[in-house]
C-alpha cells in the first residue's frame, strides 16, 4: 500500500512517463493496493459486526430447542422466536405496531429472518462456508436462520443484495449446526 509521499510520487512519476505496458501495470497495482487492502479492512470490520447478532442467534435458537425440544417449525414458533431474538437484541420488546411479516419463504422480524427448509437436515456447512447454494436469498442486512424445524439449523447473514455475506477469506459467514 502506498502511505507515504516516496511511493506515490514514485508511481506518479511511472505514470507520467514514457512506459511499457509492464511498467504501468506495476504502478496501477502498486497504486490500487492500498484500495484493495482498505477494502479488506472493511469486509473484516462488517463480518465482524454481523458476527455478534449470528452468534445470540444461535443461543436464542438452542434455547428455544431447550424449552420445546424441537426448533422453530409452525407460524406459531417461528413469531414466538423472532419476538424473543428482537427482545434480546433491543433490549425491550418490539412495539405493538411492529409485529413479524411474510418475505418470500421468510418469516421477518427487525433485523431477523427465519425459515423452514428441509436441507437444514443435509448442510455442508465447510463446503457452503466456500460455495453457498446459487438460490439463496434473505431479506438484506439481516440475520438469516434456516431449521429444519427438529434438530438442524444454519445460520448466515444476507448482504445489501440478499445473498451471502462473505468475510475478507470469501468464506460465507455462517453458523449451524444439530441439536440432537
Amino acid at each position: 500500500m502506498l502511505t507515504n509521499r516516496t511511493g506515490r510520487k514514485q508511481v506518479l512519476q511511472i505514470l507520467t512517463r514514457r512506459n511499457t505496458g509492464a511498467q504501468l501495470l506495476i504502478a496501477l497495482t502498486l497504486a490500487f493496493a492500498g484500495v484493495f487492502q482498505a477494502a479488506g479492512r472493511l469486509q473484516a470490520q462488517v463480518s465482524f459486526q454481523v458476527t455478534g447478532p449470528m452468534r445470540l442467534a444461535d443461543s436464542e435458537l438452542k434455547r428455544f430447542f431447550k424449552e420445546h425440544g424441537h426448533l422453530p417449525r409452525s407460524g406459531h414458533d417461528k413469531d414466538e422466536f423472532l419476538t424473543r431474538l428482537y427482545t434480546s437484541a433491543n433490549l425491550n420488546s418490539p412495539p405493538p405496531t411492529v409485529k413479524p411479516f411474510n418475505l418470500r419463504a421468510w418469516r421477518v422480524l427487525g433485523s431477523y429472518a427465519i425459515c423452514l427448509d428441509g436441507a437444514a437436515r443435509s448442510a455442508n456447512l465447510a463446503l457452503w462456508r466456500k460455495d453457498p447454494p446459487k438460490n439463496w436469498w434473505a431479506k438484506a442486512c439481516s440475520v438469516a436462520v434456516t431449521t429444519d424445524g427438529d434438530h438442524d439449523y444454519y445460520i448466515w447473514a444476507p448482504d445489501l443484495e440478499g445473498y451471502p455475506l462473505r468475510d475478507e477469506h470469501r468464506q460465507a459467514l455462517l453458523i449451524g449446526g444439530s441439536l440432537r
